[in-house]
């Protein structure tokens, strides 16, 4: 899966708008608004860096959803900008965290252009924005509905404020050449194998006590065991090889385990581990996680290192098949810092 301006694939407004449309068409009756004025109002989407603006999911030829930016949204607030508006996945589709995908995707377009706050009015969607940031400003009818009018501050406000905010890891150098090269994606099934070669090349000399079906079990699930449970996963790319990998999965409502956190053998203690759990960390932020825990081998004292001086607290020892191991756990929420994005836009 691929996420886009509308700008630069404007050959899916048309479906998106006979689709859309379609959807919504009782509401939009109700507000006298016709097919043509929706049809005029995505094309009017069509910018890059300057509001409307829209993103689309696609994969290859095949168009999976939207989701804009808009300067209003809701005629009985108009004090209220900007907005998130029109996300919209097509049926078939759903329950594939693309939704998801497509919210982080237009938040990140927020934060670049350097807007205060979004926010949203929906009918039926209140927990879904919720798990994304969002907080709760009023109820009100409209056309016929009860909606739910919700805000939420964007992370450079976030950390220009006073009070406490979450506590990420160090913040990368942005002029290491190392580090802002890495491109970082939400995994999608085309990259399975990839993403299966680099975890098993960091089993090597490792006795698990247990088949490769049994260890690689969340990993042939992702959407199942991470996305569609609250969590997230990521994969690192340079120069197109794929050489990172490292998700979390949600335990509980503030609480997600990190899993599978892997750098490619030659490439560690260069930076890319921080850039990931740095990501990961400010995701698992933004979706309500105020604890992280996670699980490694004893046997690799470099790892364990790294999990310290990122500020993760032993709290016990394990086992993982025969694989002895040491547990740790971090608070999310100690202290505010500033930490640069260097994620590819198409991954969110």
């Amino acid at each position: 899966m691929k996420i886009d301006y509308l700008a630069n694939q404007k050959r899916f407004a048309p479906t998106l708008t006979r689709h859309m449309y379609a959807h919504w068409r009782s509401l939009l009756d109700s507000m006298g608004k016709s097919r043509q004025d929706f049809a005029q109002s995505m094309r009017d989407r069509c910018h890059r860096d300057s509001l409307p603006l829209a993103l689309v999911a696609y994969e290859k030829h095949q168009v999976l959803g939207t989701i804009a930016l808009k300067p209003q949204d809701l005629d009985i607030r108009p004090e209220l900008t900007p907005w998130l508006g029109g996300l919209f996945v097509l049926p078939q589709y759903r329950r594939r965290g693309i939704g998801s995908a497509l919210i982080s995707g237009i938040v990140a377009e927020a934060e670049r252009l350097r807007l205060p706050c979004l926010f949203l009015w929906t009918p039926s969607s209140e927990r879904l924005y919720a798990r994304h940031g969002w907080s709760l400003l009023e109820r009100a009818p409209y056309h016929g509905h009860e909606i739910s009018i919700m805000k939420r501050a964007l992370r450079h406000q976030i950390h220009g404020a006073a009070q406490a905010g979450p506590s990420l890891s160090p913040p990368l150098d942005p002029s290491s050449p190392l580090v802002t090269s890495m491109r970082l994606i939400r995994y999608c099934p085309e990259h399975c194998e990839a993403m299966l070669a680099l975890h098993r090349s960091a089993l090597t000399g490792f006795k698990l006590g247990m088949s490769q079906q049994e260890d690689e079990a969340d990993l042939m699930a992702i959407e199942q065991v991470y996305f569609s449970r609250g969590g997230d996963f990521l994969i690192g790319f340079l120069d197109g090889r794929l050489v990172a990998m490292g998700g979390f999965q949600r335990l509980g409502e503030t609480v997600a385990e990190l899993r599978r956190m892997r750098i490619e053998r030659e490439l560690q203690g260069k930076g890319y581990g921080t850039q990931l759990l740095q990501e990961l960390e400010s995701r698992a932020y933004d979706l309500g996680i105020r604890t992280l825990c996670l699980e490694t081998a004893r046997r690799r004292p470099l790892t364990l290192g790294f999990y310290r001086k990122h500020g993760y607290q032993e709290t016990g020892r394990g086992f993982y098949g025969a694989v002895e191991t040491v547990r740790f756990s971090k608070a999310l929420g100690a202290r505010p810092t500033t930490r640069p994005c260097h994620v590819a836009r198409t991954a969110r």
